[in-house]
């Protein structure tokens, strides 16, 4: 009985082990990961006459310490374009990812999201533009 209590509480004590590095190996390979950081998050583009294109870049670094992947990048509208680095982007190093705009067949204001997905710590990151359409 008492090789079995002893076996159970060394079984115990190693799942603690077991638990607490797994734990400081998520938290290494966290600090250890690329990070977006955009300049700027939203651009207004103001009134746009309808049939106009218009355009936006938007520069961002990795401020992480491992190289940045973007995966995808995603417009909500077909009336929106977008051109985005497909090279891993190094730490310290500026990408951008250029938003354009076409008013045709639009009136009125208009609100347009981008979705960044990438290998960073903050995954996802969300653009926004904006215009109001004049006829």
């Amino acid at each position: 009985m008492k090789k079995y209590i002893n076996l159970l509480v060394a079984l115990f004590f190693s799942a603690i082990a077991v638990g607490q590095s797994s734990q400081t190996t998520a938290a290494a390979t966290a600090e250890k990961a690329a990070q977006i950081s955009f300049t700027v998050r939203e651009h207004n583009f103001g009134d746009v006459k309808a049939g106009k294109i218009v355009m936006h870049p938007f520069e961002f670094t990795n401020t992480g310490s491992t190289p940045l992947i973007l995966a995808d990048v995603r417009v909500t509208c077909g009336c929106t374009v977008i051109n985005w680095p497909r090279q891993p982007i190094p730490p310290g190093e500026k990408g951008t990812i250029i938003v354009q705009f076409n008013s045709a067949d639009r009136i009125g204001p208009q609100n347009k999201v981008v979705t960044v997905l990438s290998n960073a710590k903050n995954e996802i990151e969300r653009l926004l533009i904006r215009a109001n359409v004049v006829p």
